[in-house]
């Protein structure tokens, strides 16, 4: 069942709304390894998650902890 994609994306949010606060607190820290593991459970594939991260966040007007700290 949480192959079909609107089940599978009800999946996602339910866990990255239960994760929200921990994972803002670390990227207000600029804590990648620790958003990561928050994500994933450890640290596997943290190098390509700090690129995409730093990627990102250098295209956005505003800086995500700058948003994270507007919507807490």
């Amino acid at each position: 069942m949480a192959n079909k994609p609107d089940v599978a994306a009800a999946i996602l949010a339910l866990f990255l709304k239960r994760k929200e606060r921990p994972i803002k607190e670390a990227l207000l820290e600029n804590d990648l390894r620790q958003a990561r593991k928050l994500v994933n459970g450890g640290s596997h594939g943290l190098a390509e998650f700090t690129a995409a991260f730093r990627i990102g966040e250098s295209l956005l007007p505003v800086k995500p902890v700058q948003l994270v700290v507007s919507v807490s």
